[in-house]
This record gives structure tokens, sequence and C-alpha cells, in this order.
């Protein structure tokens, strides 16, 4: 995790994510507003904090860029949060599904 901003009408983190090669790449991954990372359990500075890792489930960018919609973040902890709606309430549609290392 290099970045967290918590800004409406979405909220966003940076990752920075090695391959299978060891080459790194830095994704912007998007999700709900902050009001709704608060009922669905996040807490600020807290739940996810710079330099954590963590594995996220969601939806790449259809430009190719390393952008994805996230849907679901497991942290270190073994605990999952979601941080975006499900396919088909949005972003997403019905794309298929990726992890993000």
């Amino acid at each position: 995790m290099t970045k967290v901003e918590r800004t409406n009408p979405h909220s966003h983190f940076y990752l920075d994510v090695k391959d299978e090669r060891g080459r790194m790449s830095h994704w912007r991954l998007e999700g709900y507003t902050v009001n709704a990372l608060y009922r669905t359990g996040w807490k600020k500075d807290v739940s996810m904090k710079i330099g954590d890792t963590v594995t996220v489930k969601g939806w790449k960018a259809r430009d190719g860029s390393n952008t994805a919609h996230a849907r679901e973040v497991t942290l270190a902890s073994g605990k999952k949060l979601f941080f975006g709606p499900p396919a088909g309430t949005g972003d997403g549609g019905s794309a298929p599904p990726v992890k993000v290392p």
C-alpha cells in the first residue's frame, strides 16, 4: 500500500505490485464513498495503512491501465472488508473479476 485517498464520490488506494518476474507495477483501486466504507467496517488510519500488504479482488479497467474497481480487500490479518459494490451494480458490470496480488 503506497497511498490512501478517502474522498467522495469514490475512495482510492494505491498499490505497488510485483509480478512473477519481479517487475513492479503501480495500481490505483477505486471503491465506495467515505461514509459507505465506515458503514461496512473500515476505520480511518486503522484498517489499512501505508506499507500494509493486502490482497484485492476486483475488476480491471477496460482501457487496460493499472486501474481497477476494488470489491473485496483481504488485510494481512486475514480479515476481509468490502471496498466496493458487487458486479452488476455499477462499476464492473458483467466483466469477470480479476485478482490483484
